[in-house]
């Protein structure tokens, strides 16, 4: 069931004749950035939500797209507290509005500060637009929003000297273009030595157990990429350890997942450490399907 629909617009802007392959190329690039932006912030509510897009309109005065958003339903406990379908669509168009905002008044992204300023606007947004709800998304990693921001900018620099990329929402409209700067030694520098942390909800497959240890560290995949992560719902771990229910290799664990990075003077970044501070539900392959466990 679709939740919501909202409309944005995103255009390449040119002055001459232009190669379409490289045109679209670009146009492609960004709309990925972009979309990378949503996918984060749907998983500070729930892994379960989907974020999908419909090419309504193309017009090529330059290269003119009309998009719909659309967010696909999650069960109904997870929305029972508010109304999705006139919000979290809204806040997504407004998140992705602020980046690009920000992007259009500063020539060079060189300090922690503006950044952290960044986050803060978008956290007075959530709370404006989502109301008591807010807390539904958790608030956004710092270093997650650096690397938004970094993705975006690489995507604008691929841009020629006479492009522009647009993007129009009932929020306003935003060009940007390739003299954007980011200067990562800089940030990281400013940054010191400092640990963050944030949370959101995963779906994790396993790949190890493990019953003896009391680190509790498990061996999972996120989307693609192996991590090692510590249990910490110790309600959870006494049912698993009382055998209260099956788990195997392959099987997965919906999660809430503390993802904790840190940093030292120079600026490097440690392997992030992640904990797993809730196990929602238990999925098992379709193979061996069987009722959840919550």
């Amino acid at each position: 069931m679709i939740i919501t629909e909202d409309e944005f617009e995103l255009n390449l802007l040119f002055d001459k004749k232009k190669n379409p392959k490289d045109a679209f190329l670009k146009i492609s690039d960004a709309f990925n950035c972009l979309n990378m932006v949503d996918d984060y912030y749907l998983s500070l509510a729930d892994n379960s939500l989907i974020v999908s897009y419909e090419l309504t309109n193309l017009e090529f005065s330059s290269i003119k797209s009309k998009i719909a958003q659309i967010i696909r339903e999650i069960p109904d406990e997870a929305i029972r507290d508010f109304d999705w379908k006139k919000l979290l669509g809204h806040f997504l168009l407004k998140v992705k509005y602020r980046l690009l905002r920000f992007l259009e008044e500063t020539q060079e992204v060189n300090t922690v500060l503006s950044i952290e300023t960044l986050l803060q606007e978008v956290e007075v947004d959530k709370k404006l637009i989502l109301g008591k709800s807010d807390y539904l998304l958790h608030e956004a990693s710092f270093f997650v929003f650096l690397n938004l921001i970094e993705k975006l900018i690489s995507s604008a620099k691929k841009l020629s000297d006479d492009e522009r990329l647009e993007y129009k929402t009932e929020f306003g409209t935003v060009r940007i273009d390739n003299r954007i700067s980011f200067n990562r030694d800089n940030i990281f520098s400013d940054l010191g030595n400092k640990s963050l942390s944030n949370e959101t909800t995963e779906i994790l497959k396993i790949k190890s157990t493990d019953f003896l240890s009391s680190e509790k560290m498990w061996a999972f995949k996120l989307n693609n990429k192996s991590i090692n992560a510590r249990i910490t719902d110790h309600n959870w771990l006494r049912r698993y350890y009382q055998r209260d229910f099956p788990l195997l290799p392959n099987d997965s664990l919906k999660v809430r997942l503390k993802v904790t990075y840190s940093t030292i003077d120079k600026g490097e970044i440690y392997a992030p450490h992640y904990e797993i501070t809730e196990v929602i539900d238990v999925i098992y392959p379709e193979n061996l399907q069987m009722d959840t466990l919550f």
